[in-house]
């Protein structure tokens, strides 16, 4: 190219820079002529002295480039660096980004003053010793210290260097939050170690393979160790050593495995002197972050053994009776159940169900105190054990009611003969506490499976029909007299459902007011005319029609219907008698045969004892405008003889209102003469019983011997009540003639008065009230 261009010589000299070429420097010319050296040199510095401008240059944009860098590292710093000589002076502070909240706004106050000038005495002599030690020793130092800063307390860390000019370069960085993690971690650490060391449940970290490896001392005092040091050395296998039965251990390591937790797992451990608590574990498995292995188990241990003795003796209360021991209703109906479901699973499967009740159970709690009673409870509930089998079940109900049931049975035969074991055992007397006491038992027993002579089969689906048809068949034991056994039958349970709706009707019919009162005639005997009425009840049932008192009066009296409807007719017969009395003296008929009429009305028992009997005579004479002495109250002898002294008070206070008094159906209960004596009676009545039996002619009639003396034996007893009653100033009034022949044996007796068909058949009020005066 230089050819070309028409040039004949030249040279070139390099230009270098840090020992590197950078350029070269060439000259030409277009004529040839010898080397110039002058000319060569002059290049040549030109050269050199473009290197060196180009070094130089090249240095400039690198210490810009350094400093633009160390602006940015120094920016991009919250440490505060300061460059101080060995007295303490800050010669230097690098432009870093602490907070703002550490140094001042300018932080270019520091640069020329002291140590002394910025903190306290002590502070700053201590960081000048600092500065001082690390010129001395040519070594770096680490420190930590804490300042107050603007009413708060801000901890450094300061590393300080020392350079070759007698000062040090000293780095400071705010390590607050580090020192409150490490305070917060101390605290929760102490408190953890509290809480570890103080608790009252015991704390455990233990290996899987059952070897503890931290204990506090709550575990080692719940273990019966004096330590956890002493529980750890000597409780080395602890699946074997520790735990009752070790497939629990197992079972304990298996959750954890499975689930890395475990709660209120409950299990039995020996304690060091060979005795046995339950406790409850809480734990979780540790693993380790990285890999999941297994590390250790902890968790907490509690003594429950307590809490498991409460809860059963809290068992025991729910389902056994406190007294005797054995199985309460609760119990037993859930055995029942469930042997009434595995009866339904198997055809061939029976069992019995026996309900025991005591026989007079009452007579020796009133008369020997309820202590001896739960003796005898306590003794019968032996004997009932005594005469079964261990699979069979016996349970007390309550009160002096039993019941037991008979498992895998073949036949009712079984459990008859375990029926008349029971009785057997019962017979025996009881020594209780001194005295010697008789008991026996009624027994309603029930089969599982009945099949009856028409081929049906009965089954029982649910275990209260069970209860419910052995407490039928023990009634109707009571009814037949006590002492006894019964087998349940259909017929048991239709008579019990009979029963159930009357007390359904009979309760309607009280509500409905659907009785009626009926009137009987009482005749003088000496007058031939009507001294009295007897008022009996008649119930006017809607689809039955006219129901006789035999039927009702007995249920009437165990429901206690009979109160309201014994008040209801009491006042209706005194209201009755009074319009009797007015419509006599109206129509002017003898006004003093008006003023005899008497009412005889029964007073139950239940009505006798009631506390408001006065209260409700006086209510209903007063709303009757009925004199007392017109009414006369009929008792059985039951009613006396229940509570005698309240009894005798009663009739006193009743005489005291001139009302009449009559024993009813005299002759065929008690029939004491010393309550005739004692009590104020004015009339009594032969219970017709004994009037039906009565003849004319004993002696000319009757065959000799025995039978004899036996037909004469109720004239003989009507005899001698009326020649009784005669001498205690007492009226005789004879129930039920319904002879010619009665009625003449009577008035040979010189009986008072009488009643019955032979004369009259109960009426209606309005009937009743056109009667005249002496009897067809």
């Amino acid at each position: 190219m230089a050819k070309a261009c028409g040039l004949k010589a030249g040279f070139a000299v390099p230009i270098i820079a840090h020992d590197q070429v950078l350029a070269v420097l060439t000259f030409f010319r277009f004529e040839s002529r010898q080397t110039d050296r002058r000319l060569v040199n002059l290049i040549s510095t030109v050269a050199a002295q473009l290197g060196v401008a180009i070094e130089r240059k090249q240095a400039e944009v690198a210490l810009r480039s350094s400093e633009a860098e160390l602006r940015a590292l120094f920016a991009a710093m919250t440490d505060s660096i300061f460059v101080l000589d060995s007295q303490g002076c800050f010669l230097k502070i690098a432009p870093t980004n602490p907070d703002p909240r550490l140094l001042p706004e300018n932080a270019n106050e520091f640069v020329g003053k002291t140590l002394h000038q910025f903190f306290a005495p002590t502070q700053a002599d201590q960081f000048l010793t600092y500065i001082q030690e690390a010129i001395a020793t040519s070594s770096r130092l680490n420190i930590e210290y804490s300042l107050t800063v603007r009413d708060r307390e801000v901890w450094f860390a300061a590393t300080i260097s020392p350079t070759l000019e007698d000062s040090v370069v000293w780095v400071a960085r705010d390590i607050t939050e580090r020192k409150q993690a490490e305070q917060a971690l101390k605290q929760a650490e102490a408190k953890y170690r509290s809480i570890f060391e103080n608790a009252l449940e015991g704390i455990f970290q233990s290996t899987a393979d059952g070897h503890y490896i931290s204990a506090n001392p709550a575990l080692a005092r719940l273990y019966g160790y004096s330590s956890p040091d002493e529980l750890m050395v000597r409780l080395t296998d602890i699946e074997h050593q520790l735990y009752v039965d070790p497939q629990r251990r197992a079972e304990f390591s298996r959750l954890l495995q499975e689930n890395d937790a475990v709660a209120d797992f409950e299990s039995q451990v020996y304690r060091k002197d060979g005795s046995v608590i339950w406790i409850a574990e809480n734990a979780r498995a540790v693993r380790d972050m990285m890999t999941g292995e297994l590390l250790y188990y902890e968790g907490t241990v509690e003594d429950i053994t307590e809490h498991k003795l409460a809860k059963d003796q809290l068992q025991t209360r729910a389902f056994y009776d406190t007294l005797t021991g054995l199985p309460n209703r609760a119990l037993f109906m859930d055995r029942l159940s469930h042997t009434v479901e595995r009866a339904k699973r198997h055809p061939t499967y029976r069992f019995a169900l026996l309900f025991l009740d005591l026989d007079r159970f009452k007579v020796v709690n009133d008369s020997l105190g309820h202590l001896v009673g739960d003796q005898l409870l306590i003794g019968i509930a032996r004997r009932l054990e005594s005469c079964l089998r261990t699979e069979d079940t016996v349970a007390r109900l309550g009160g002096d009611e039993f019941t037991i049931l008979l498992e895998d049975i073949e036949d009712i035969h079984h459990a008859t003969r375990v029926a008349e074991r029971i009785q057997q055992e019962l017979a025996a007397p009881f020594n209780l506490d001194g005295h010697e006491v008789f008991t026996g038992a009624s027994v309603g027993i029930v089969l599982s499976r009945e099949i009856r002579k028409e081929g049906d089969i009965t089954n029982y689906d649910c275990p209260e029909d069970l209860l419910r048809d052995a407490d039928t068949a023990l009634y109707r034991a009571k009814a037949l007299g006590r002492s006894r056994y019964e087998i349940f039958d259909l017929t048991m349970h239709q008579n019990a459902l009979s029963v159930l709706q009357l007390e359904t009707e009979l309760r309607r019919a009280v509500e409905n007011q659907e009785f009626e009162i009926y009137y009987q005639p009482i005749v003088s005997l000496s007058t031939h005319q009507i001294a009295g009425f007897e008022a009996l009840l008649r119930w006017h049932h809607p689809s039955r029609g006219l129901v006789y008192p035999g039927e009702f009066i007995p249920m009437a009296e165990e429901t206690g219907l009979i109160i309201p409807m014994g008040w209801w007719m009491l006042r209706q017969a005194c209201r009755q008698l009074e319009l009797w009395h007015d419509t006599v003296q109206e129509s002017e008929l003898n006004q003093e045969l008006a003023h005899q009429l008497t009412i005889y009305v029964n007073l139950s028992s239940k009505q006798f004892l009631q506390p408001e009997l006065l209260e409700h005579l006086d209510k209903i004479l007063h709303e009757t405008h009925l004199h007392p002495s017109h009414l006369k109250l009929e008792i059985t002898e039951s009613c006396l003889l229940a509570d005698p002294e309240i009894a005798e008070e009663r009739l006193k206070e009743l005489r005291d209102r001139q009302i009449g008094l009559c024993i009813d159906d005299f002759g065929t209960g008690y029939s004491s003469l010393s309550y005739l004596h004692r009590f104020p009676i004015d009339t009594i009545k032969i219970d017709q019983s004994l009037i039906s039996n009565i003849s004319i002619d004993v002696q000319g009639h009757c065959e000799a011997g025995m039978i004899n003396r036996t037909k004469g034996l109720p004239l003989q007893i009507v005899r001698t009540i009326i020649m009784l009653a005669d001498s205690l100033g007492m009226k005789v009034i004879a129930e039920g003639v319904e002879t010619k022949e009665q009625l003449t044996q009577l008035r040979l007796l010189d009986c008072d008065y009488a009643q019955g068909y032979l004369f009259q058949a109960p009426l209606d009020a309005l009937t009743a009230g056109k009667l005249r005066v002496e009897p067809q």
